[in-house]
């Protein structure tokens, strides 16, 4: 009877700690609020709220002949293509939070990842 009463215990302790991971995640992966910055040689160009975004779309910024396509998706943000000799800036893949910004150095791309909440970026270091 009591080894019965034991395992319930932990059984109740496990869903308890599944419940709080499930809650956990699921606050700090969500997209509400991610302010996407695309900046072209030092210059703002591209303000998109990814909270908003209900269908993919794509942008092509060009720097002298060279030129990056980038692809806004809800909550996520990438280059699709790049003509520059490396394509580093494409193979990053996925931006989905603020601690990595995707940039093309051949083309001076950035792309910032940000909380709305945040007034705006503190400085841009060339």
């Amino acid at each position: 009877m009591t080894s019965k009463i034991s395992n319930r215990l932990w059984l109740l302790l496990l869903a308890i700690i599944i419940a709080i991971s499930a809650v956990l995640i699921i606050i700090f992966t969500r997209t509400s609020g991610m302010i996407v910055t695309v900046y072209s040689d030092n210059t703002a160009i591209k303000t998109v709220d990814l909270s908003t975004v209900t269908e993919a779309f794509t942008i092509k910024v060009e720097f002298g002949e060279g030129y990056n396509i980038i692809e806004f998706d809800y909550g996520r943000v990438r280059v699709l293509h790049a003509n520059c000799p490396d394509g580093t800036c494409a193979d990053q893949g996925w931006l989905v939070d603020s601690r990595i910004p995707i940039i093309c150095l051949p083309h001076r791309l950035m792309i910032y990842l940000h909380d709305a909440s945040d007034a705006a970026l503190d400085a841009i270091i060339r």
